[in-house]
């Protein structure tokens, strides 16, 4: 019965971590698509000091959720994130706007396959 206990504990864990590991990624999907989207608006509208701000919140958030991420995320793709936002302000500074949201946009999409690579799928699975 003890062996039994010590299962289905760990499985709840498992589980339990699982499920909480989605909702944080999906958490921050929302969070960096949304500072992405109003980034590009900010460029696109030529206000270059919104958009630095933009970039600052960006990278902060960046760097309090990456060094969770790497718990359960594949490191590659978490580290080329890190090295886009941070080419990202030198790109603001000498107002390339077409690199800037490209750039953007290859954050979203990298971010975006790392989301469908960690849900639990048939095609992940096998």
């Amino acid at each position: 019965m003890k062996r039994l206990t010590a299962i289905l504990s760990i499985l709840i864990l498992i589980i339990s971590a699982s499920v909480w590991g989605i909702f944080n990624l999906n958490r921050v999907q929302k969070d960096l698509n949304h500072l992405i989207e109003q980034s590009t608006q900010a460029v696109q509208n030529n206000d270059f000091e919104k958009a630095k701000e933009l970039h600052n919140q960006l990278n902060h958030l960046w760097e309090e959720e990456s060094s969770i991420l790497v718990c359960y995320v594949r490191h590659n793709d978490l580290d080329e994130i890190t090295k886009i936002i941070s080419e990202l302000y030198y790109l603001l500074e000498f107002k390339n706007t077409a690199e800037f949201c490209a750039q953007l946009n290859k954050i979203e999409v990298i971010f975006n396959h790392i989301v469908e690579s960690e849900m639990p799928t048939l095609r992940n699975i096998f």
